[in-house]
């Protein structure tokens, strides 16, 4: 008997543990990456509607928050492939719209937040 064999049959329920957590983790990041589009629209109008709020900031001479803008762009960097993260991880069954939908609606509020108090001069 070959020793993969031996192995095998020896770990077979911690290998077939182990198959399905794999498994299980590439479905969920099926169903975040199936979820993309809604977000990436979400941010889009976010991004519009804050450069327009910063043309209009730059015409009246508001004033420029360098740490609204650093918050909202760390949310980006880390909230949200954090978030996407956690939801691979959790080892209980969720329904994705729990996680993405308020997912969406803070990635497009603060993308707002963040091109809304970008550099009035560059």
């Amino acid at each position: 008997m070959p020793v993969v064999s031996k192995i095998a049959t020896r770990y077979e329920e911690d290998i077939r543990v182990a198959m399905t957590g794999t498994w299980l983790i590439g479905l969920r990041l099926a169903i975040a990456a199936s979820v993309f589009w809604p977000v990436g629209m979400l941010w889009l109008s976010g991004c519009l509607d804050g450069l327009s709020e910063r043309a209009t900031r730059r015409d009246g001479a508001g004033r420029e928050s360098a740490n609204i803008y650093h918050r909202a762009k760390y949310f980006h960097f880390f909230g949200l492939p954090m978030a996407i993260v956690a939801y691979c991880v959790l080892p209980f069954a969720i329904s994705p719209a729990w996680i993405f939908g308020p997912l969406a609606a803070t990635s497009g509020w603060f993308s707002w937040f963040q091109f809304k108090y970008y550099k009035k001069y560059l």
